[in-house]
């Protein structure tokens, strides 16, 4: 999580990357003003080197707006924006330091929410975000610049929340699929991985239940039982997952849940 830059708020959607020498962090925000921000930022002293608007959403102090971030190889800076579900466009800039910022609109079949990028081990711009509330599609930016055709990798007839990470050491993301809590699967989550050399999408095999339980109310026996769950972090390799459950009725009551997951051949 990471501060909006204006005026104290907490913003809990943003994607960090540390340069490839370790030497700068990049951090999306959404300032008050509604402004979506990816800020570079000195990794030792903390000063801020860079600001550059990506996408002006007009939607103040909302964390889903905040950027994502990724570098290249090179030094180069790569940052995506959409709005909460609110256009179909998402706005992707890169920013190479010391020369300048060039971006690029991609449009979408529906409203995007949720952007992140990946950059894989050839070098190639993958970009994952949630188009209208049932699909999450994938574009890849190839080495020249150009932008492929939206990819659809997971669907649902409800609303879908997904994590991923990638693994450069196996070339292959790997994810999390939670639903909405009004859904009936309420109550597990998805692992998936893709073999970002073929496309190749494995979900097969990797419904988790979550036992959560505060209480003998509130369990995980109907949809939406009277608090919320999280996916809050995956290792690169997909082999840690760490889960939170909070109460609506008392927030400050938190478990937090770690997963331990051993992959073959993609299958958890």
């Amino acid at each position: 999580a990471s501060f909006d830059g204006s005026s104290g708020n907490l913003v809990t959607y943003p994607q960090q990357a540390l340069s490839p020498d370790e030497s700068m962090l990049a951090v999306g925000t959404c300032e008050s003003t509604g402004e979506q921000t990816v800020r570079v930022f000195d990794a030792q002293t903390g000063a801020e080197l860079n600001r550059k608007i990506v996408r002006n959403s007009g939607e103040a102090k909302d964390d889903h707006n905040s950027c994502a971030a990724a570098w290249f190889p090179d030094g180069r800076l790569i940052s995506a924006a959409a709005s909460h579900n609110l256009a179909n466009d998402v706005q992707v800039g890169v920013l190479t330091l010391g020369s300048g910022w060039v971006n690029t609109t991609l449009t979408f079949a529906a409203n995007t929410t949720y952007p992140n990028l990946f950059i894989t081990s050839d070098s190639r711009v993958w970009l994952f975000v949630r188009v209208g509330n049932l699909d999450w599609v994938y574009r890849i930016r190839e080495t020249d610049g150009t932008w492929g055709a939206s990819v659809t990798y997971a669907s649902s007839g409800s609303q879908l929340y997904t994590m991923q990470r990638y693994d450069s050491a196996t070339n292959r993301f790997y994810g999390v699929i939670r639903p909405n809590s009004a859904d009936a699967s309420f109550g597990t989550v998805k692992l998936w991985s893709m073999d970002a050399a073929t496309g190749t999408f494995r979900d097969a095999s990797g419904t988790l239940t979550v036992p959560f339980s505060f209480d003998d109310v509130d369990t995980m026996a109907t949809p939406d039982p009277g608090f919320r769950y999280g996916v809050q972090d995956m290792s690169d390799d997909g082999t840690v997952l760490l889960l939170s459950m909070t109460e609506d009725a008392d927030p400050d009551n938190i478990q937090l849940m770690i997963w331990r997951i051993v992959w073959t051949d993609g299958d958890p």
